[in-house]
């Protein structure tokens, strides 16, 4: 006897779709995986933007993993931000305190037409950071 599904979606044609999504897995029906990484050399002077992509117009993006990590002692401040405003704030210290957060619960969101960037902070001496964001649009 086959199990029923623990959530039933419908699409726009009225067909029932057995969906079940935890945390970042893969696409559930209508939504696309995004997922980006880099290392960049962290400054000095300045904070260092990565632009990452723009939402389609239309969905909105979750972002649902997330990682930091860098060579340094010292603290630097990360940012998610959709349009330069933030939907994640938090320090990264990469000795002890990398932001190490998969599967997040509560999912920072950004509406479509945005541009998400990450933003790393300045740091007291030249360094290099790793960083993974994942997520979906819808």
């Amino acid at each position: 006897m086959a199990k029923a599904p623990l959530v039933t979606l419908a699409d726009d044609g009225g067909n029932s779709i057995p969906t079940l999504r935890a945390s970042a897995g893969a696409a559930a029906y209508g939504q696309t995986l995004n997922q980006f990484t880099g290392n960049p050399v962290l400054s000095t002077t300045a904070a260092t933007t990565v632009a990452l992509f723009t939402v389609p117009a239309g969905q909105t993006f979750y972002l649902t993993d997330l990682y930091v990590g860098a060579n340094t002692a010292s603290p630097f401040l990360v940012q998610v931000t959709a349009n330069g405003a933030p939907i994640f704030t938090g320090y990264c210290k990469g000795d002890t305190g990398p932001i190490d957060m998969p599967g997040m619960e509560t999912q920072p969101q950004a509406p479509g037409g945005s541009q998400v960037s990450i933003v790393l902070g300045q740091v007291a001496a030249a360094t290099t950071a790793a960083y993974y964001l994942g997520g979906f649009s819808q």
